[in-house]
Parts: structure tokens; C-alpha cells; sequence
């Protein structure tokens, strides 16, 4: 028999958070959707296409709801309960979600989608911070180096060292930026993107396929 509504086993939001779309901004101006519980995925990363099925370069900034800690499952499942802890104002892509229909949801890949520019005001000192960032941290050089080292795996001692190098300089300007913004340490990823060390560790064991 085909399923045809929603058996609430959890399945989807074991996968990970939504990605925000325009219409979901209304969510982050009433606070539903609070810094810490976001996080930016920038141009230049790799994210997992749903319908081709391999990883593409995002070609824009995303906005992810974020995960639990050390786990795949978005921060807002409610396991005892097998539930959303926002259900009532889920984003688009959760709204537009029928496991035993996707299409709907697949749509939305990388449509209208929800990006830091859209929150902050042009010309604000988040703008400034946040290009200065990509600036010096551009995604496709570090995660070229990454798989590079990668795929080189003993012979990489130069580029880890560079990477290495990267990172610390990077958790630097994390620093700077929290403490000059009164910004949460929880909450940077949605400011700047994640980490180098962050990334590294995601992607630096071989892909398998």
C-alpha cells in the first residue's frame, strides 16, 4: 500500500536541518530562529545535490538550521517524542517535505533561498565583517587544499601544516569578531560560516561511494 501521510518516524530530521528560503524570513524577525540554532554554508562549499546525487559547489551563501551536537539530526527533533519542537512554524522546505513524494521538496534546491545580505541592512558593519571574512578564508581554496591533503594522505605533511596554519588564524578572527560584537560562541557559524577546522574534519576522511 502507498504511504500517504506522514508516520512520524523521524527519518527526515535525522538527516539534518532545512535550508531557508525568502519566505522563512518572517521566522528569524520574530525570533523563532534565533542565531545560535543557524548556520551559514557558504559559495564555494560542497553540499550533497538530492536529485543528482553527489556533492555540487554551492554557487550562493545558504542558511541551514544547524544540527545537534556530534550528530546528524536537526537541532529542533525531539526524539522522546518522535516530533518537531517548531512544528507549528516549520520552514518551507519542512512544510513542503512528503517522504513518500519528494518532488515538491527537491524543487526547492537552491531556489529563493534565505542568505545573510537579506538580514543585515546594505553597507552594515556585519556586511564588511563578513566579506572581509570570505575574503581571507575563500571556501574553495581551503577545501581544494583539504581534499588535495586528502587524497595525498602521507605526503600531505605541507599542506596539513598550511591548513593547520589557516585554522589557527581563522579561530583568530572568530575571536575578534565574538568579542568585539558581543557575539555567542554558539551562534559565529551563522556570522562567518563554519570553521576551517570544522570543515576539515568533515571532509578530510576519503569520500566513499
Amino acid at each position: 500500500m502507498t504511504k500517504t501521510v506522514c508516520k512520524r518516524c523521524g527519518a527526515c530530521c535525522i538527516k539534518g536541518g532545512p535550508v531557508l528560503h525568502q519566505e522563512d524570513i518572517s521566522l528569524l524577525s520574530s525570533s523563532l530562529l534565533s542565531p545560535d540554532v543557524l548556520v551559514t554554508i557558504r559559495k564555494g562549499e560542497p553540499v550533497y545535490h538530492p536529485t543528482e546525487d553527489r556533492l555540487v559547489e554551492l554557487p550562493m551563501d545558504i542558511i541551514k538550521i544547524r544540527t545537534k551536537t556530534q550528530e546528524t539530526a536537526c537541532i529542533f527533533f525531539n526524539v522522546g517524542e518522535m516530533s518537531c519542537d517548531i512544528y507549528r512554524d516549520r520552514p518551507l522546505e519542512c512544510r513542503a517535505f512528503r517522504c513518500w513524494d519528494t518532488k515538491e521538496a527537491e524543487g526547492l534546491f537552491l531556489t529563493d533561498v534565505l542568505a545573510r545580505e537579506d538580514i543585515f541592512p546594505s553597507g552594515s558593519s556585519f556586511i564588511e565583517v563578513i566579506k572581509a571574512y570570505d575574503q581571507r578564508f575563500p571556501p574553495k581554496e581551503i577545501f581544494s587544499m583539504i581534499f588535495e591533503a586528502r587524497d595525498l594522505l602521507d605526503s600531505a605533511k605541507e599542506i596539513l601544516s598550511a591548513l593547520q596554519d589557516i585554522a589557527e588564524k581563522d579561530e583568530a578572527f572568530r575571536v575578534r569578531v565574538r568579542e568585539t560584537f558581543g557575539i555567542k560562541e554558539d551562534a559565529i557559524d551563522f556570522f562567518l560560516g563554519r570553521s576551517v577546522s570544522a570543515l576539515q574534519r568533515q571532509y578530510s576522511a576519503p569520500i566513499k561511494g
